[in-house]
Parts: C-alpha cells; structure tokens; sequence
C-alpha cells in the first residue's frame, strides 16, 4: 500500500511543477508591486503556514488573540471558513450567551465556530473575500488589529507582522509542491516572514529537524511552542473521571490535518488507547459515517472515545452509543511568551497599547448579521 501511495504522490510531481511556477509567478508580482496590497483602517496581524493544515494555527490565533486582549486591545478577526457550505458573509461575535441562535457549522465552518466559542467579545467575519469582510468589521466595531487566520499566501491584503506557523513533525519527503506533497510554497517563501513559531516542539526532538537548520539561516526569530491535550473543562479536574479513562478502553476519532500529533499527546489522557479513525481535514461528519465507526469500536469492546474540539462542534449533536469526549489542543510558548510579546507588540510600534482614544471606546456590541 506504501508503495502505491508513494507511486501515486510521483505521479502527482508534473502537476506540482506547474503550480510550483504559479506561486511564483503570483509572489513575483506581488514583490514587484505590480499585484497591489489593499489596506484596512488597522493593524493587520497575519498568522499562517506554508503547508496545508496540521500546524496549530486555531489555537495559535485563540492565545495571541487573547494576549492583545489582555492590553485593552480591541481585536477582530478574519477567516475564510473552509469547508462551510454557505457562501454568505458572515459577522458573529460572542457575548457570553455561547450560543447564537441559527449558528451551525455548516454555516460557518469547524475553525470559526471554535473561535467563536473560545474569544469573548471578539468579532470574527466570515467570507472567502477578507477584504470586504474586513471593510464591513471595521464599518461596526472600532478596532486596533485585525488577526488574519491563514493569511500568510492571502497577500492582497497588506499586514503589519507575518506569523508563520511550521509543524515541528513535518518531514522532509512531504515538502514537496502540493498536489505531491503539502507545500503551498516554496520553503524558501518563508523569508517573507517576521517570525516563525515552531509548534508542537515537545512531540519531536527537535535537534533532528532539518527544518531547524533552514530558518536559523534565514536570520527571522523563531520560537519553539508545545502542544498539549487535555479534556476540556468539564471534566479536566475531576479526578474520578481520569481515574476511569486510566482503567478503560478508549478510541480516538479526528478529522485534522495532523492526526499523529493527536495520537501522542492524547495518549497522556487515555492511558489504554488501541486505535485511531483519522479522517481527512475539515471532515464533514454525518450520522451514518460516526454509525459505522461506533459499530466497529462495540465489537472491539471500546468503552469511550476522545475527539478534538474541532471535530467536536460536529460530532456533538449526532447521536452515540459510546461516551465521546471532546479533547482541547493547548497551544503554549512557556518560557518565551514573554519575549516573545514584547517583540510582537514592539514590531506592531504598540509600546504603549493604551491610547486615550481606546479608552474611550466602548466595550464591543453583538453585531447585526450580515447576508
């Protein structure tokens, strides 16, 4: 089976060559000024990758946005929604009611409906257009930056730091152009970037990256980030409830683009864990697909299952003969975070994030919907 995917993926390689020459044929116009950047009425603050999914980037943009938050900073975000069945512009914000009445995943897809549920008062517009999206935010809400998710390829819109994300677990003999590998551009694209984080740096030894050795070349900051599972809240401190999975079959489902890392960080919840359904990113779950899997676990004897919370917003009203437990990823810079602020805050010219004028604005307000 190996060697017929390998087969498959060389197969793939022509194609990569003339999406190889696409990319850079687009960066070059727009390093040359003839593709322009539009810009938006704030600080624009990018956080993407260079692969396809699997990095942390939905986590990454919950901790960064809630550091801002933390200086008084009135932040909002941008995001495509891949994999939402709507094509509408979308606003939505959280007040605290955690639920909006009508909001689905299919609506807005896995990733913004998690933000949604994790930033408090946080604006996030929706749309495969993030410029007008981002116009139509800044028209409701007055706001010092802007997060753009996903944004390190989307650069018709000017930004004022690039974030890039890299999966510490990524090997070189995926780095090839996509549709052969999971590159979405050349490694040498990463020059574009302020700072590089890499994630999940405590799943690997990171002295056998080889993509280590490439940015420490590059001359960019670099940080390393871990990545941490644990039950979420409702169940994370109950010590009876840990004592259970300790003594109990378990079985992981997930539908991201990194189900290694899941499988070695959740093993630390489930002590007993015999297997993993990983299904495609952005899997769009139906009750038949989790019938059939659920099925196949009841003649394994499973007790339980572990799912992340991305997989969780649409898995959570299917119907289940097993317990499923939804897993939170913790995205963590530990020792550096500080430094590491400073340096963001220093690079957006924020030293002092506190202005008159934004205290003199007022708290956010749940916004209209916008079709």
């Amino acid at each position: 089976m190996q060697v017929s995917f390998n087969s498959f993926r060389l197969a793939l390689t022509p194609i990569s060559f003339v999406y190889g020459a696409i990319v850079n044929i687009r960066n070059r116009l727009y390093n040359l000024n003839i593709l322009k950047k539009k810009k938006l009425n704030c600080l624009v603050l990018s956080v993407g990758n260079i692969t396809t999914g699997g990095t942390g980037k939905t986590p990454a943009v919950i901790l960064i946005a809630k550091e801002l938050i933390k200086k008084d900073l009135k932040v909002g975000i941008l995001t495509r929604g891949y994999g939402r069945k709507s094509k509408e512009t979308i606003i939505i914000c959280n007040d605290g009611h955690r639920t909006e009445p009508g909001l689905s995943v299919d609506e807005t897809g896995d990733e913004p409906l998690l933000l949604y549920q994790k930033l408090l008062n946080t604006p996030i517009a929706i749309s495969n257009n993030r410029y007008k999206s981002g116009k139509a935010l800044l028209k409701i809400y007055s706001l010092d930056v802007i997060i753009l998710d996903d944004g390190f390829q989307h650069r018709s819109i000017y930004r004022n730091l690039d974030i890039v994300l890299i999966n510490s677990l990524d090997k070189i003999k995926d780095h090839k152009m996509l549709p052969a590998g999971f590159l979405r551009e050349p490694i040498k694209n990463l020059q574009r970037a302020d700072l590089i984080f890499f994630t999940k740096s405590n799943l690997i030894k990171m002295k056998k990256s080889y993509l280590l050795n490439i940015v420490k070349n590059f001359n960019i900051p670099y940080y390393f980030s871990t990545a941490h599972n644990r039950l979420i809240n409702d169940y994370q401190n109950k010590d009876d409830f840990l004592h259970f999975l300790e003594k109990k079959k378990g079985y992981l489902i997930s539908g991201i683009g990194d189900g290694l890392s899941f499988e070695l960080s959740a093993s630390i919840i489930g002590k007993n864990i015999i297997g993993h359904s990983s299904f495609r990113d952005h899997y769009d779950y139906k009750q038949s697909s989790l019938n059939k899997v659920i099925k196949k676990l009841k003649a394994l004897s499973v007790d339980y299952v572990l799912t992340t919370e991305k997989d969780w917003v649409k898995i959570k009203d299917l119907k289940s003969t097993l317990p499923i437990f939804p897993v939170e990823l913790i995205f963590s810079l530990e020792k550096s975070k500080d430094k590491l602020f400073n340096l963001i805050y220093s690079r957006l010219n924020l030293r002092h994030p506190i202005s008159e004028d934004n205290a003199n604005k007022s708290e956010h307000e749940r916004p209209p919907r916008i079709n």
